[in-house]
């Protein structure tokens, strides 16, 4: 079932402020993703002394940054071309919700991932205290 239906003005400068702003924490996330891996990079290689030594979570933590900024802008991009074109408001509609639910879901998966990493730390300082006491 094809549908012809178009979003009115205020609907698409909605859209238009939408696409904008994801395209801007897209960036970010990729910017930021990116800078974690230059980083990680130059420390590794003896091109900076850092006391502070990225780990393996820090490198996955940098590549589910850009992804996630990928998908964001790939939605950003989406909802573009709703205010840009006409007739196909409704399946550009759902490929921009497509991207955003595969860049919240990778963001859920990060906080699971968080939230173990800190329960796994706790459990392991508290019983690690515990024999030096």
């Amino acid at each position: 079932m094809e549908s012809n239906y178009e979003f009115n003005d205020k609907q698409n400068g909605q859209i238009r402020h939408l696409y904008v702003t994801m395209r801007f924490v897209g960036a970010t996330f990729i910017l930021v993703g990116l800078l974690l891996g230059f980083t990680i990079t130059a420390q590794r290689f003896g091109f900076l002394n850092a006391e502070y030594h990225f780990g393996l979570v820090t490198v996955i933590f940098a590549v589910f940054q850009v992804i996630t900024g990928i998908f964001l802008i790939k939605a950003a991009i989406s909802f573009k071309k709703i205010v840009k074109t006409q007739g196909n408001d409704i399946n550009l509609l759902m490929e921009s919700i497509h991207a955003l639910h595969l860049a919240f879901n990778i963001q859920s998966w990060m906080i699971i991932i968080g939230f173990f990493f800190l329960v796994v730390s706790l459990i392991f300082l508290r019983e690690f205290s515990v024999l030096f006491k």
